[in-house]
């Protein structure tokens, strides 16, 4: 078996399918090639962010339902969906005593915002999680102003370029101009 190129899992399904006829070999023989299988079985293994499989796959069950359910959804009107479940998680937050920690309505719109949310990255081929790990990486570069009256912190306004990380690389249609 000749290994050109060792990448690590693409999805959780993959590393089953894998598991499973590893240990089917493991069964059968202890040839040469079931060592060769193991070794390069565990150097992927050792690649895989098993968080990120797990964080994708959750986010590709969101976003199947909703390719099946909204047929004829694009980018731009699921922009404007979640541009009204903003609006109505306006109006919860304005109508929230400020000493409910929990509360059902706001938490059903942060929900709804976040499902829309992964039905447009998958309309734009992208990973949530690679774009939330990199706004991450910037706010963690970023001044960070004084807490205002409501106990609100901003960061310093600055070019977003001046941290040199680019927050929407997409390895197959290059970079989206908008943050």
């Amino acid at each position: 078996m000749e290994i050109k190129e060792i990448k690590p899992f693409s999805s959780i399904e993959e590393f089953l399918q894998q598991y499973h006829f590893l240990n089917a070999l493991d069964v059968t023989s202890r040839s040469g090639y079931f060592f060769e299988r193991r070794e390069y079985f565990t150097r992927r293994l050792e690649l895989t962010d098993f968080k990120e499989l797990g964080m994708n796959a959750f986010q590709n069950e969101i976003a199947d339902f909703g390719d099946k359910t909204f047929t004829k959804a694009t980018i731009k009107s699921i922009l404007e969906h979640t541009r009204r479940e903003c609006k109505e998680l306006i109006d919860d937050i304005e109508n929230t005593e400020i000493h409910q920690i929990r509360n059902e309505n706001l938490e059903s719109e942060m929900a709804d915002i976040f499902t829309l949310s992964c039905h447009y990255f998958r309309k734009v081929q992208a990973y949530y999680y690679d774009i939330i790990k990199n706004k991450l990486e910037i706010n963690k570069t970023r001044k960070w102003k004084e807490p205002d009256e409501h106990g609100v912190v901003e960061h310093v306004k600055e070019d977003i370029n001046n941290h040199g990380i680019n927050l929407f690389k997409d390895k197959n249609h290059g970079e989206y101009d908008y943050e």
